[in-house]
């Protein structure tokens, strides 16, 4: 009886596992970017201890995310424990296509190597390896390993030339290695003439002052290095500024291996923000020239932001820079009818190539179709964006004034919270020959952003409010409408001490003086 028991509850936990991982599957269906659903998937097929499954889920995660370490690994470890070593080298391998200036990989692949008794090919692993990430400020565990590897083999001469190797570039166990290393020059050159030691040591000493002022620069930066694997959780601003100005020092300094190396750091933790792929580019193209930097830019948006449109806008840039025109626009035409459907910037990016090409219909459907966007998207700051950059196109491109006037009457009402648009409508009104249709049109703006209605926040009411003030004052020509706006002006903002540092710096007013006889503050310039 209690055999049936036992059968029964285990069938029940293998059902219960399988929908488990049923689900997972299902919900990657729909969301097959959720880097989080993919872990728990890795961690829920690990469970059935087996090995054909772990290799399936294993490399159609990579497929995805080939930028993680982890997953390399034990991808490596499943074929280790088959013994098909072969499969281990290649698993190792093609995660270092992917990455190849990560320390950890590169450990694990020289560990299993070292453990498989081959001296001369896992001597030649450690140089690769160092020679691909040694410089980086914590590579120090592979180049421990990598010192007993050297020591097991009874090395010595090797020791001392990873010693001197150390003693190059700046690292977070640099002054450990420069004691480690006069204390190895006593036990194993205890043949050589007193003379020559203290040669050895004052020649040591020379290198290590020599790389500890480089140490010591360096050492801020990376300390402030909180993540150096990826992960799909944003980075703080901290650390964003910390790589900038690590790299900005890097270039300052103008060691190309070493930016090179700093830059392969970076774009791992940093692997979802588009500037500093394209901050490498701009590098590469100024140092290797235009092909390697499209070449960058077809790594990143192959193997790792496949799903992402920003860096493919950037690419149709870069390609519309180098007058290749026909990739520009299929790049763009990809962000926003492949990659995410209706992307702004994508399609204002492709208005505008296809602006600077003449092609004024096409232009012209762009941009209605990013103002039809725009619209359903139901967000006000860019309706008003998309208007303007519509109506300018039609006023100073086309020279159609009254057709760009249309398309800001069209769309106020879908953008009242939003200043910048109504501002763009005087301003696009200003270039009216009739001057009291100007006049007319001018003030009816005004009042129509002033409505209650239109919910501008109180500060860029007050902004509005002021240059309104002014334009009545200047340019009114009924004394009594200018004294009705002066009483409205008051009732509203009767309460409201407008002539404080903030507001005048919100208004972009320097100098603001008060009228004896009136209420609001007198601009000393105009603001339209």
């Amino acid at each position: 009886m209690a055999k049936i028991l036992d059968i029964d509850f285990a069938n029940t936990y293998i059902t219960q596992e399988r929908e488990e991982e049923a689900r997972l599957r299902e919900l990657l269906q729909s969301s097959p970017s959720d880097f989080d659903l993919w872990l728990e998937l890795i961690k829920q097929v690990e469970k059935y201890k087996s090995s054909e499954k772990s290799k399936a889920i294993y490399q159609d995660f990579l497929q995805e995310f080939p930028q993680y370490y982890p997953v390399w690994r034990k991808l490596a470890e499943v074929y280790n424990t088959e013994n098909d070593q072969e499969m281990v080298v290649c698993s190792f391998e093609e995660g270092l296509k992917f990455l190849p200036v990560s320390t950890d990989l590169w450990l694990h692949y020289c560990i299993w190597k070292s453990e498989r008794g081959l001296a001369e090919e896992t001597r030649g692993l450690f140089e690769r390896a160092t020679k691909a990430c040694g410089s980086v400020y914590t590579s120090n565990l592979l180049w421990d390993k990598y010192l007993d590897f050297e020591k097991g083999q009874k090395n010595f001469e090797g020791m001392e030339k990873i010693f001197w190797q150390l003693l190059t570039f700046p690292t977070s166990k640099l002054y450990e290695y420069y004691t480690r290393f006069k204390n190895f020059i006593d036990m194993h050159c205890k043949d050589l003439p007193e003379d020559q030691k203290r040669k050895k040591k004052d020649n040591i000493i020379q290198a290590y002052e020599k790389v500890v002022n480089e140490n010591n620069k360096c050492k801020n930066f990376e300390q402030a290095i909180k993540r150096s694997n990826f992960s799909t959780k944003p980075l703080d601003l901290d650390q964003l500024m910390n790589w900038r100005k690590y790299l900005e020092y890097e270039e300052s300094n103008n060691n190309h291996e070493k930016i090179i190396l700093l830059y392969e750091r970076c774009i791992v933790p940093c692997c979802y923000y588009s500037e500093f792929w394209i901050r490498y580019s701009r590098y590469i193209e100024r140092t290797q020239g235009i092909d390697q930097a499209r070449n960058l830019y077809i790594r990143a948006n192959k193997n790792f932001l496949s799903r992402r449109p920003d860096l493919f806008v950037a690419q149709g840039y870069f390609e519309e820079t180098h007058n290749n025109i026909p990739e520009a626009r299929k790049l763009y035409k990809h962000s926003y009818e492949d990659i995410s459907p209706g992307l702004l910037d994508g399609i204002l990016k492709h208005a505008q190539l296809e602006r600077r090409e003449k092609k004024f219909n096409q232009v012209d459907e762009l941009y209605q179709q990013a103002l039809s966007v725009a619209i359903e998207i139901g967000t006000q700051s860019h309706v008003a964006y998309v208007t303007t950059e519509y109506a300018r196109f039609h006023h100073l491109i086309m020279q159609d004034l009254n057709k760009a006037i249309k398309i800001f009457e069209d769309n106020l009402d879908k953008a009242t919270s939003q200043k910048s648009i109504y501002f763009a409508y005087i301003s696009t009104l200003n270039s009216l020959e009739d001057l009291n249709e100007k006049l007319e049109k001018i003030k009816g703006a005004y009042e129509l952003g002033l409505k209650p209605e239109s919910k501008l926040p109180l500060p860029e009411q007050l902004e509005m409010w002021v240059s309104y003030m002014d334009f009545m004052r200047n340019s009114w020509k009924n004394y009594e409408d200018v004294k009705d706006a002066e009483t409205r002006f008051r009732k509203v903002f009767h309460h409201q001490n407008v002539l404080t540092v903030e507001f005048k710096g919100k208004c972009g007013i320097k100098r603001m003086k008060r009228n004896e006889n009136l209420d609001y503050p007198e601009p000393v310039k105009r603001l339209i």
